[in-house]
């Protein structure tokens, strides 16, 4: 039981066991009256949460319930996802709920999360070797959940606002130079893949993208593809086509005429590998970048049977990644003097800001033009 000790101020008094505690009642007249309790580190803390429950109750943001827990909540809010995000999305959801949101915070009534525990959260997940990326991406779920608990009146402001997340370092991006695309072309030269190579080289588009293309959204007289799909992998059950995440990643890519040319070339080896399997060859999708029956070719498949052997006998470092050509094809264009716009377009970023913040670096500046443009408008 808690004892009342001395340095007691009104409703705030200090606990036996040394932490700060204060009540209030809100309500009365022809509304209901609720006891709330509050908890603090020190009496400042406490006095604090009750002065926001006072303006809580005359501004009529007072949370709904109280007592409803972080889980509970999380069980409502994934029943609520399950109709609007795709199972994978779902899945990501509720594997990062069971392994790092709710051990720290399933029990606790889902109104005592403060900013605090949240800031604590992630210095736990931290020393728990998880990466800063990682401890962003577990945030970014919890604080969804709790932005949706304020939609709803459970909550007045979401704990995760004004948590500090760890940053992340600085990187240089891994890209190939001039000579180093050449050279990797030249490998992959007469490989059943090669279009493949050329098209992720000169459009920067996602493996994912690259893998979903389908026959009809090739246009090779206008030189142009359409991006509607990308390649999705279903646990237990293969591959199938999705639509991409965001409206800005359905697009029309204008494609080289180098990417031309390999197309071309590809689709006659691909109609003589079809040719050859007869009633085998799968047909269901008319796929461009197929495997050797027609089907799907899974992304670990693409990198470990084709990329590395491109790179290996390029001499190029088996560290460069597929998506290392995203990050080539985008620097080069934006070094060329291509629009950040025109670029953003190009790889399906949701806003150029992406693209510019990303690549900033690759964007041409002369310094000296510009102080000699500020010096004629200023000067005499």
């Amino acid at each position: 039981m808690s004892k009342r000790r001395g340095n007691r101020e009104g409703s705030v008094y200090q606990r036996a066991d040394g932490r700060w505690t204060g009540a209030i009642t809100i309500g009365g007249g022809r509304t209901r009256q609720i006891r709330k309790q509050v908890y603090g580190r020190t009496r400042e803390e406490v006095a604090g949460k009750l002065q926001e429950l006072q303006h809580q109750a005359k501004t009529g943001t007072l949370p709904k319930d109280g007592r409803i827990t972080v889980t509970q909540f999380a069980d409502q809010w994934l029943e609520e996802k399950r109709l609007t995000v795709r199972p994978s999305t779902l899945r990501d959801y509720d594997l990062a709920l069971r392994v790092h949101i709710l051990p720290s915070f399933g029990s606790r009534k889902l109104t005592s999360i403060t900013t605090s525990d949240v800031q604590g959260w992630y210095a736990g997940l931290s020393a728990g070797g998880l990466k800063p990326i990682s401890v962003r991406d577990y945030s970014s779920r919890f604080s969804a959940m709790l932005a949706r608990a304020v939609e709803l009146d459970l909550l007045v402001k979401n704990p995760c606002s004004a948590a500090k997340l760890p940053r992340i370092p600085r990187r240089d991006l891994p890209i190939l130079t001039g000579p180093e695309m050449r050279v990797l072309l030249k490998a992959a030269a007469g490989d059943r893949l090669e279009a493949l190579l050329v098209v992720a080289l000169t459009t920067g588009i996602r493996q994912g993208e690259t893998l979903a293309l389908q026959w009809d959204r090739v246009d090779l007289d206008e030189g142009v593809l359409s991006i509607t799909k990308t390649l999705k992998a279903v646990p237990g059950d293969g591959f199938t086509l999705v639509e991409p995440k965001t409206s800005s990643a359905v697009r029309k890519v204008v494609l080289a005429p180098m990417a031309v040319d390999a197309l071309r070339r590809h689709r006659i080896r691909q109609s003589e590998e079809a040719l050859a399997l007869g009633k085998a060859w799968d047909n269901q999708y008319r796929l461009v970048f197929s495997n050797e029956v027609g089907g799907f070719i899974s992304q670990s498949n693409l990198v470990s049977r084709h990329f590395k052997k491109w790179l290996a006998t390029a001499g190029l470092p088996r560290t460069v990644r597929w998506h290392d050509l995203r990050h080539t094809a985008a620097s080069i264009l934006l070094s060329k003097g291509v629009p950040v716009p025109t670029v953003s377009q190009m790889l399906g970023h949701a806003d150029p800001s992406i693209t510019l913040k990303t690549y900033s670096w690759a964007v041409p500046g002369d310094q000296a033009l510009a102080a000699t443009a500020m010096e004629s408008l200023l000067a005499g």
